[in-house]
C-alpha cells in the first residue's frame, strides 16, 4: 500500500514537494509533508472450494470433505460442489456460501454430500469462475477438490473433457481468477498437469 504525502519516507513524493514549491514561491506557508512510503496490506482471499461430488469420487468422498474443512483460510471462502448428467444437466450446489458462517449446519451439508452420476469439470470451474468474479478483493481463488477423473454420459471422445476443463482454467486466468486443483488419485496427477499445470496437488492419505 503506497501512502503519499507523509511526514517522512523513503522517497519524496513529487507531486507533495511541487505543491510545497509553490506554496513558498506564493509566500505562504508550505506543507512539509512530502515524502511518499510504502507499507505491507495484506490481499483479501476470496476463495471458492469446489469439490467433485460424481460417482467416482465415492471411495474419497471423506478425504475431500476433510480437505474442505482442514485448508487454511486468508479470507472469504465458500465451498460448493458438482456433478453432472451430460451437458445440459449439471447440477450445482452451494454447500457453503461467502458470507455464511460455518456452523454445524454448514458442516451437516458438507457431510451429508452423495457421490453421483459424472464429471463435466469445464462447466462447473465456468460456473465456479462466474460466482467468484463478482467478489470484491485483491485475489480471486477456486480449489478443485476431485479424484481428477472427468467424465460424462453424453461425452465418447476420452480427451474431449480434459481439453474443456483445460480451456476453462484459460478462461479464469483471463478473468484474473486463479484455479488450481487438489486431486485424491495419484494415478490422475499426469492427465490433469496438462490442465492446471504448476496449480495442482495431490492429496496424499495422510491428508484425510
Amino acid at each position: 500500500m503506497r501512502l503519499m504525502a507523509q511526514p517522512d519516507g523513503d522517497e519524496l513524493d513529487l507531486d507533495a514537494v511541487i505543491a510545497a514549491c509553490i506554496a513558498l514561491r506564493s509566500g505562504h506557508a508550505a506543507e512539509l509533508r512530502v515524502y511518499r512510503r510504502t507499507e505491507p496490506r495484506r490481499a483479501t482471499d476470496n476463495t471458492l472450494l469446489l469439490i467433485d461430488a460424481s460417482a467416482s469420487t465415492a471411495g474419497v468422498m471423506p478425504a475431500l470433505q476433510n480437505a474442505a474443512l482442514a485448508i487454511e483460510k486468508n479470507g472469504p471462502f465458500a465451498i460448493h460442489s458438482f456433478c453432472s448428467d451430460g451437458r445440459h444437466a449439471v447440477h450445482y450446489e452451494r454447500v457453503k456460501d461467502f458470507d455464511d458462517p460455518l456452523d454445524a449446519r454448514c458442516i451437516a451439508r458438507l457431510m451429508g454430500l452423495r457421490s453421483r452420476l459424472s464429471t463435466r469439470l469445464g462447466a462447473a470451474l465456468r460456473h465456479a469462475t462466474h460466482l467468484i468474479t463478482a467478489r470484491r478483493g485483491t485475489l480471486r481463488h477456486v480449489l478443485l477438490l476431485t479424484d481428477g477423473k472427468p467424465h460424462d454420459v453424453d461425452v465418447f471422445e476420452p480427451h474431449y473433457l480434459l481439453a474443456d476443463a483445460k480451456q476453462a482454467v484459460r478462461e479464469a486466468a483471463r478473468r484474473h481468477v486463479l484455479v488450481e486443483c487438489l486431486c485424491a488419485d495419484v494415478q490422475a496427477l499426469r492427465a490433469l498437469r496438462s490442465v492446471f499445470g504448476t496449480g495442482l496437488r495431490h492429496l496424499r492419505a495422510d491428508t484425510r
